[in-house]
């Protein structure tokens, strides 16, 4: 668990200058996609991403 939050600690220092309470969330999910496909080639987590989203409206937020 350790592991994974200083993943995520350095993702977020690492990549965004400015995170905004507004987006967190959004932030958190590309984060636990990342890792929950982790062992996946880049292909097969397009597909994956694009298998998710089929059908679906899309809304910001």
């Amino acid at each position: 668990m350790e592991v994974m939050f200083s993943h995520y600690k350095r993702m977020i220092n690492g990549v965004y200058i400015f995170l905004s309470h507004k987006h967190f969330q959004d932030y958190t999910s590309m984060f636990c996609f990342r890792i929950n496909t982790r062992k996946l080639d880049e292909y097969e987590r397009l597909d994956v991403l694009l298998g998710g989203v089929v059908d679906t409206r899309l809304m910001y937020a």
